[in-house]
């Protein structure tokens, strides 16, 4: 007998332990009446009391690890017979040994097991039976399930016995929440549970066996419920303009939160009730409509978003169909008034905008009215309104007289067409008289083939024309740029210095409005003195400028094309007159520049005065200075310089 923390009524370690008509009465924390780990052990005929509170963690090392148990071997052949054992353990035995085992005839009394069903051993080498009280020892096992609102949710738990067969005919029971089912096992050991449908959220499904016979076994599992899709139904009415827009929305009868409506960037929310909510919009003009209906959604279903269309239509429908037609063709413009049912409303007031001219029209009988359209041709674009509904079309007036805007070289091939057509779009007769006005001159021409096409020779001066074709049929006149390109281009004004290397150039261009290439002779006039220059592979001619200083006219002329220009030659060599009192000092001042305008330096300047030539050299300012001694009077000095001759005078007093 004993009472501590960990307590052992016999710890045994021999080679053959036999255990005979002992009293073992154990109090304590954790108590265990025999803990072997003896090679062979032998109990008959003992009683044991096994008492522990099983409370808390001792710090105390064993070889035998402590727990609450009436006998308890980790080792060795073990033999357990006639012996009566009483704990409040969770088993009467405990036998870790893989040797084999004995255990028949005792009685034996755990805290909830009793007799085989109190005994934990290994399985295989094993015999275990004929202890009392009989109970049969079960295992429960069940798994965690998942699944979505709306789903019936149906649930296993397996039953076993200690050698893992199944246990059939034994009742389970299933705690969910408040709610609690029974079932009983079949062949397989399988108790199922069908829970119908659980709100959405996580449960713990308790699983418990307390029978008869039986130990008390329990486990627990977990039960996910997901949130499931919405099925939303939307419908939508077709009002008219005036009219709500209606949007009925159907959700699952036990559906709870809002349904929100956007249209044309205001919101309506409402309350579902019964699974149904009804969504009134009003004031919409006539139109199309993107129509978003959201559901909020709940506890059991996920929020929804869906997008419609919906169309607002018009209490009145102006029909006013686009025109297209020739220059004083028959054809109107007519507009027809209906409801939205398509009846024709009659005396219905329509006002008509076009080209900027308001008509104001009734419709007849047959919902119509008209107007002509007596309009230049050309792409107009028309307003019809209606009890203040508009409609829009395009009319389109088609030319009787086609031509294009010709770009030509001077007196090549190309020629002005025009098409000429009446007012039903038919081509004019051949042999019809038709009229072209250009640079105030009245040419009259026949219409050639059966094409309605007439035309027109070229052969204008370079420049900018604008040409009219007339119409004799339907007297519309259409006009076109005409541009006579010169044949000689790219020339222009020159300014230079004398005998710079700057020339006059000109581009040839042939009837294809392309350089000519090389060989093409071309005559230049410049101070009444002709010059024929060939172009090059670019069709370029070039004329070199060796004139004296001052302004000349220069004409360029091929194939009887001519351009003039401008040629400006400016001097290089300059000096002013000069008053001086005899042998005063003064210096006769040349100043010379190079074909660019600047200071020509260490040139030589020749200087004949009085029938005497001096040569002076240009300093860094380009200036050539010459001393001058002579006698009183009036001289002319003239200076030169590769060809460029100045004369000045020169005053010389006593």
């Amino acid at each position: 007998s004993g009472k501590a923390a960990v307590i052992y009524g016999m710890e045994l370690g021999g080679a053959k332990e036999t255990v005979t008509g002992n009293n073992i009465n154990l109090e304590g924390n954790y108590t265990i009446g025999i803990a072997s780990r003896a090679k062979e052990l032998d109990v008959k005929d003992n009683t044991i009391v096994s008492s522990g509170s099983n409370v808390g963690s001792p710090s105390v090392w064993e070889s035998i690890p402590y727990e609450t148990t009436g006998i308890k071997a980790i080792a060795g052949k073990v033999n357990v017979e006639n012996n009566n054992i009483t704990t409040t353990g969770n088993n009467s035995i405990v036998l870790t040994t893989n040797d084999d085992v004995n255990v028949v005839g005792n009685y034996l009394v755990a805290d909830e097991l009793t007799g085989d069903a109190s005994v934990s051993y290994v399985p295989g080498n094993a015999t275990v039976k004929d202890n009392v009280p009989a109970m049969k020892k079960v295992n429960v096992t069940a798994s965690d399930v998942e699944a979505v609102y709306g789903e019936n949710v149906k649930v296993n738990a397996t039953v076993t016995d200690y050698e893992g067969n199944p246990v059939s005919d034994i009742p389970v029971s299933l705690t969910v929440g408040n709610k609690t089912y029974t079932a009983k096992t079949d062949k397989n050991g399988i108790a199922s549970f069908d829970l119908g449908k659980l709100d959405a959220g996580n449960y713990t499904l308790e699983y418990s066996i307390d029978e008869d016979g039986y130990s008390k076994e329990s486990v627990d599992a977990d039960a996910s419920i997901n949130q499931t899709d919405a099925d939303i139904a939307i419908d939508i009415n077709k009002p008219v303009k005036g009219e709500d827009l209606i949007v009925n929305v159907t959700a699952p009868a036990d559906a709870k939160g809002n349904i929100t409506v956007s249209v044309n960037g205001k919101d309506y929310t409402v309350p579902i009730k019964d699974g149904k909510a009804t969504i009134s919009i009003p004031n919409l003009g006539d139109g199309n409509y993107t129509v978003d209906v959201k559901y909020s959604g709940d506890n059991n279903y996920e929020p929804v978003e869906k997008s419609l269309n919906a169309t607002v239509e018009k209490a009145i429908i102006v029909s006013a169909p686009d025109v297209t037609k020739y220059f004083k063709g028959s054809e109107r413009f007519v507009v027809t008034v209906t409801d939205n049912k398509g009846t024709y409303l009659s005396n219905k007031t329509v006002v008509i905008l076009i080209n900027g001219v308001t008509y104001t029209k009734t419709t007849n009988v047959n919902g119509t009215t008209s107007i002509a359209l007596g309009l230049n041709s050309g792409v107009y674009n028309v307003t019809v309104t209606v009890d203040n509904e508009t409609s829009n079309a395009v009319v389109t007036i088609l030319s009787t007289v086609n031509g294009t805007d010709v770009v030509k070289v001077y007196r090549n091939g190309t020629q002005y067409y025009a098409t000429f057509r009446d007012s039903e779009g038919n081509y004019l007769k051949e042999g019809t008289v038709v009229k072209f006005n250009i640079n105030g001159v009245m040419y009259e021409r026949k219409i050639s083939g059966s094409e309605g096409l007439a035309k027109l020779n070229l052969n204008l001066g370079q420049g900018t024309y604008v040409l009219t074709a007339m119409n004799p049929v339907t007297r519309e006149n259409a006009a076109n740029n005409i541009t006579i390109i010169s044949r000689l281009i790219e020339n222009s004004d020159i300014t230079k210095y004398y005998k710079n290397a700057t020339q006059y150039t000109v581009k040839v261009i042939g009837d294809d409005g392309n350089p000519v290439g090389a060989g093409e002779t071309v005559t230049f006039n410049i101070n009444g003195v002709m010059y024929n220059r060939q172009t090059n592979a670019s069709g370029i001619a070039k004329l070199n400028l060796n004139l004296p200083a001052g302004d000349y006219i220069i004409t360029g002329e091929y194939k009887n094309c001519k351009v003039s220009n401008k040629i400006k030659i400016l001097p290089v060599l300059s000096a002013k007159d000069i008053s001086m009192k005899y042998r005063d000092g003064s210096k006769f001042v040349a100043t010379l520049v190079d074909g660019q305008g600047k200071p020509f330096a260490g040139q030589t300047v020749q200087f004949n005065v009085n029938g005497v030539f001096y040569n002076r050299v240009t300093d860094s300012s380009g200036q050539a200075k010459l001393n001058i001694n002579l006698m009183a009077g009036k001289y002319i000095i003239t200076s030169s310089y590769n060809g460029a001759n100045i004369a000045n005078t020169i005053t010389i007093s006593a």
